[in-house]
């Protein structure tokens, strides 16, 4: 190849936007980015659900067990457990962690300092189909005992 030619770019060496607020997964299908609870904002380890359930605060409502740990500082965190015991079917428990992680979401500024919360549901929990505004007012009524 001569010296006076340039070589082409390559299609897989070109830069691809790092921003995930572009990234189409994370747009909704109005183009908007979908509201999710972040990874920042969930417990993740087994050391830091352990930590909590051992020395944290335990509070109970009617389809969770909730054990609020108290932080110095940084986020308040989430973690879920549904059991079997909460429902044989995956669907429903699942669908029982997405009503927890929501309300969580949408509620997080009721919380009074910085805590990783983990909310346990209780046996039989997910086979009551409750609805989201239930599970909210359980949650609600969670972290206003915080305060």
């Amino acid at each position: 190849m001569a010296s006076s030619e340039k070589e082409a770019p390559c299609a897989a060496s070109s830069k691809k936007p790092s921003s995930r607020s572009t990234h189409p997964a994370l747009a909704g299908p109005t183009g908007r980015r979908r509201e999710t609870l972040g990874g920042e904002e969930r417990v993740r380890s087994a050391g830091e659900f352990e930590r909590a359930v051992r020395r944290g605060r335990r509070m109970e409502s009617a389809s969770f067990t909730a054990h609020v740990f108290l932080k110095d500082a940084g986020l308040s965190r989430l973690g879920v457990i549904v059991s079997r015991r909460a429902s044989k079917k995956a669907v429903k428990r699942n669908r029982l962690k997405r009503l927890m992680r929501e309300a969580f979401r949408k509620n997080k500024f009721l919380i009074p300092s910085p805590c990783d919360i983990i909310l346990r549901a209780r046996p039989g929990s997910a086979e009551r189909e409750l609805s989201y505004e239930d599970m909210e007012a359980e949650v609600k009524q969670i972290f206003e005992r915080l305060s």
